[in-house]
């Protein structure tokens, strides 16, 4: 383990889990996973990492995903559970990577991070926060799933990139490291050691099996809730 005031690394044999305190926006990384709804819709006015992205580079990014989950939508069909008041466009824990002359060119790990009622029921219900417009909400599983999807979208996204007939966009580039925010605590009030925990410990489980991925790190703006998950992280890294 290695530490300064404002981050800690932990090796895990070739890979490295970071936890840093910081903007998710300018941290090194060069992609960022975005926890998002079905219908790749931005609004306003929620704080943590959408906003920020937002504020950063404007609602390009936004449009670019939404491009591609319709795309993705007319091909393999919409999203439409019990309760929900729209159709979706992309099923649970699936994403889609966009990469523009935003951010430095970094690549945006949209990836739909909650659930819905009309699919399954949630771990804990009576702790799980729930919109009553679509019955969605976010559970422990759903953040382990979050995780699991994106590092797996890196991956496929990393060995297309590097097949011998694909050209390559002058935009796109290798996701081998990846920012992930506290994910539920914003809008489904996920406690941040429940999201903490579940995104560790889901990241040390899986982090092996992605060949090209070099580093993941949980970026976390305000140092109270960077000192809380540095005891969870490591009482789960330390094992």
């Amino acid at each position: 383990m290695v530490s300064t005031s404002k981050s800690i690394n932990y090796k895990l044999d070739e890979k490295v889990f970071e936890l840093v305190q910081g903007n998710i926006v300018t941290h090194e990384s060069k992609s960022i996973v975005i926890p998002y709804k079905t219908y790749f819709n931005y609004d306003e006015g929620f704080s943590g990492v959408l906003d920020a992205i937002f504020n950063a580079s404007g609602d390009q990014p936004f449009s670019d995903a939404r491009e591609k989950a319709e795309e993705i939508a007319y091909e393999h069909g919409y999203v439409k559970y019990p309760g929900m008041r729209e159709k979706g466009f992309i099923y649970p824990y699936n994403g889609v990577i966009v990469a523009g002359e935003y951010l430095n060119h970094k690549s945006l790990i949209f990836i739909v991070s909650n659930d819905f009622t009309g699919n399954r029921k949630p771990e804990n219900p009576d702790k799980v926060y729930i919109d009553n417009e679509d019955g969605s909400y976010i559970d422990a599983k759903s953040i382990r799933e979050t995780v699991k999807s994106a590092l797996s979208l890196a991956e496929k996204h990393n060995l297309r990139l590097t097949e011998k007939d694909y050209r390559r966009l002058p935009i796109e580039r290798v996701c081998d490291s990846i920012a992930f925010s506290a994910i539920g605590t914003n809008q489904y009030k996920i406690p941040l050691d429940v999201s903490i925990r579940n995104i560790v410990k889901t990241v040390k489980e899986n982090i092996q099996e992605q060949k090209s991925l070099k580093k993941v790190s949980l970026v976390l703006y305000s140092e109270n809730k960077y000192l809380q998950a540095m005891e969870i992280a490591k009482s789960i890294m330390e094992k």
